[in-house]
């Protein structure tokens, strides 16, 4: 499988046989574990895995990718040995309809994760960015979450790809994202080592999605509201299809509906749940 170790510039290892040592030592099964010094995407990747028959819970990671990707198809910023680019790929035993909550899920996790190993406090941005929230300013980009529906071997599959920047420096993140994005250590966040914080990401997602499966597809909406960015505040929520705005909303957001789509409060005082894709949030009402 060409399991490798690789040093960081910050003096850490990645060491991706370790990680996948600790998660063949639980008492369940995982899927194909497969590490790469670079990849195009490692949700691409975990797809391939499933494909060619591999189990649930087949894991990818990288530690750089060339073709990450987010939302809507933009490009996921990516670069080697400052970073985690993971994804997971299963059949979840719900309907697929439910699997679209599991961007959700899965911020969730990774969000408690990290603040458990790190100090921060992570916020959800919906849909699917991870942030912190400076004082004097507004929220700066952690990471994302990326779900996607594929068919693998003739039968859909859920492939759940994340990205945290962990020791990125400022300066080195494309100028597009300079004063939007931070990294773990950018925020003040304990770094301890890659390898470790791999390996707590995974058992955490793990976990969430399995309690997720047992809840029936039910939303844990109090502990994601908890940690929601722009609940109570103004907001602009948009839809688009095939890179086309066709519709926007403007309200105060009041929380999140059982399927995790947004509510919002409008100037008449009626409250309804929208079909949006995404959110600006600080926006004046209609």
């Amino acid at each position: 499988m060409g399991l490798l170790t690789r040093r960081c510039e910050d003096g850490s290892a990645l060491n991706a046989s370790l990680v996948e040592a600790i998660l063949r030592d639980e008492d369940r099964a995982w899927g194909a574990f497969r590490f790469h010094t670079s990849v195009g995407s490692t949700s691409d990747d975990v797809r391939d895995a499933l494909e060619a028959g591999a189990d649930d819970y087949s894991v990818s990671v990288a530690d750089a990718q060339t073709a990450g990707r987010g939302r809507a198809g933009h490009t996921w910023f990516s670069p080697p040995s400052s970073g985690l680019w993971f994804s997971l790929g299963f059949r979840p035993a719900l309907p697929v309809a439910d699997w679209a909550r599991l961007t959700l899920v899965t911020g969730l996790a990774v969000a408690k994760a990290l603040e458990r190993a790190t100090g921060l406090h992570v916020r959800l941005k919906w849909p699917n960015d991870l942030v912190v929230s400076p004082e004097d300013g507004p929220p700066l980009k952690l990471g994302g979450i990326l779900c996607e529906l594929v068919q693998a071997a003739g039968r859909p599959a859920c492939v759940v790809g994340a990205g945290i920047n962990v020791t990125t420096p400022a300066d080195a993140f494309p100028e597009e994202l300079r004063g939007a994005a931070t990294s773990l250590r950018g925020a003040g966040g304990r770094i301890d080592s890659r390898t470790a914080l791999l390996g707590l990401l995974l058992t955490a997602l793990r976990d969430a999605l399995e309690d997720f499966v047992a809840r029936g597809g039910e939303l844990d909406l109090p502990a994601i509201e908890s940690r929601l960015v722009g609940l109570h505040s103004p907001v602009e929520a948009g839809v688009w299809i095939d890179d086309m705005l066709v519709q926007v909303r403007r309200g105060v957001l009041v929380g999140l509906d059982a399927s995790g789509l947004p509510r919002l409060r409008f100037e008449d005082g009626t409250i309804a749940t929208t079909d949006a894709t995404t959110m600006r949030i600080g926006i004046g009402q209609e």
